[in-house]
């Protein structure tokens, strides 16, 4: 809810005091309307509206202007004058008489409340404009969003993205090893299906051992940029901070044998708002290195987690707090599940690497025992994300089916929809994410080069 609180607006005749519409408090409600499924909120203003000694309560929807209640308290009421008795017979009542605006405070306050609705246009409760294509889409649905995208030149390979919840953008970041070195990142606006360069990557002639160090490890020393690499599923979003995350991977070929720049122990945090890096973990302290980890960001504790392998390929599970912007070792080398993706099941903090899950408030591994038939936990065999509204954790499988799981009641539904997109060999990561905008999970590859992107909806519901 926003609440205009104390604003006062003047609109009237001012020779006349008791004749000028005085609007002492304007509240926005949203309430909620459109297709079923979606989060689209139409924004209603309720008007306390004043005219003379009359007020009157006017609710403003999209499309008419409804007075009610008119005169909550009339205490000049002209009929009869049974008002005027009761209330001055020693204060101990008060007499309440119904009177309908007038139409010169229809007027007045059809002017005012234009001028707010032009201020508060079609949004949802997250304060984004939803995409009208996908508010249509039925439930168990794929459809194409976008199927002529922005050319991927190795930014997928090996390579994730992350939901931008602060700007209702999908971000990729990735390339590396032998499979691209363009280290811009790339940009899909969900509200308009267009997908965007946010800079000009750096020339590949950067990539040499003179150009990096191993005082700072993975970055590029002529622009102060990350360099390309595998993110796989080491790219995450900080909501608190507003930034993107990523950290280690396998750089591009040119850099790959430089001191320091295989597998580097960076960690970096990009804002789409400024279009800016900032390269982290400035006290060097340990930090995990891998070239296929994961990670998900839990936002009641406001930390980053992270499952790596270390030099002998053991797991290890971290976290980083970037408001101290250090890292921390939780459960050192031990038999820990290693591959797939990681999400977060943001109600509970509970992390989920399928079949696997870690409860953060427990600090526990436990290893889900009613698993579906056909649902693999392979890293190139699935994509997952949680779904908001619905309480679900959403798998599409290589197999073609999306296999939902109920968090409260510990079920499983299979499910056949038609179009499902395949998932590579190459991995998806964290490239299939849920926008609550628009209650949908959104799935990015590449087609003959080109960003394709697809929209899956669930089922309906409401955050």
């Amino acid at each position: 809810m926003n609440t205009l609180s104390g604003s006062e607006f003047f609109w009237g005749t001012k020779s006349r005091s008791d004749e000028r519409v005085h609007i002492g408090q304007t509240v926005l409600l949203f309430a909620l309307v459109g297709a079923s499924g979606t989060h689209v909120h139409y924004p209603i203003l309720l008007l306390l509206v004043e005219s003379g000694s009359r007020q009157h309560i006017v609710a403003v929807g999209p499309l008419l202007v409804l007075v009610a209640a008119g005169a909550i308290n009339d205490s000049r009421a002209r009929s009869g004058g049974k008002a005027e008795e009761m209330e001055s017979g020693g204060g101990e009542s008060r007499g309440y008489r119904e009177i309908m605006p007038s139409k010169k405070d229809k007027i007045m306050a059809a002017k005012t409340i234009l001028l707010l609705w032009l201020l508060f246009p079609l949004t949802t409760a997250f304060g984004f404009n939803p995409n009208p294509k996908l508010t249509a889409l039925a439930e168990n649905t794929w459809m194409i969003l976008d199927s002529t995208g922005i050319q991927f030149d190795g930014h997928t390979a090996y390579s994730g993205g992350t939901y931008d919840r602060t700007n209702h953008q999908f971000l990729i970041f990735g390339g590396g090893h032998w499979d691209g070195w363009k280290n811009d990142v790339l940009a899909f606006d969900i509200a308009t299906a267009k997908w965007k360069s946010m800079y000009t990557p750096d020339p590949a002639s950067s990539y040499n051992c003179g150009n990096v160090n191993s005082t700072t490890p993975g970055m590029l020393l002529n622009s102060r940029m990350p360099a390309s690499r595998h993110t796989w599923d080491m790219i995450d979003f900080i909501d608190h901070l507003g930034t993107m995350i990523i950290w280690s991977g396998a750089t591009y070929s040119g850099i790959w044998e430089c001191p320091g720049n295989t597998l580097p122990a960076d960690t970096w945090l990009y804002d789409y708002r400024t279009n800016k890096w900032e390269y982290k973990n400035k006290a060097r302290g340990p930090q995990p290195a891998d070239e296929g980890g994961k990670g998900a960001y839990d936002p009641i504790g406001k930390l980053y987690w992270s499952l790596a392998r270390d030099t002998t390929y053991q797991s290890e599970l971290w976290n980083y707090n970037a408001d101290t912007d250090k890292w921390t070792l939780v459960i050192p080398k031990g038999d820990i599940p290693w591959g797939g993706m990681m999400i977060v099941d943001r109600k509970r903090q509970i992390l989920h690497a399928y079949p696997d899950f870690y409860d953060i408030k427990a600090n526990q591994w436990s290893t889900m025992t009613n698993t579906p038939s056909g649902l693999s936990g392979g890293p190139y065999d699935y994509v997952a994300s949680y779904d908001e509204a619905n309480d679900v954790l959403v798998h599409v499988s290589s197999n073609g089916k999306v296999f939902v799981y109920d968090i409260a009641r510990n079920q499983w539904e299979t499910l056949s929809p038609p179009g499902t997109p395949s998932i590579d060999g190459d991995g998806t990561w964290g490239r299939f994410f849920y926008d609550p905008v628009d209650n949908v999970h959104l799935f990015v590859k590449p087609v003959d080069y080109r960003a394709r992107t697809w929209a899956y909806r669930y089922k309906g519901g409401a955050l």
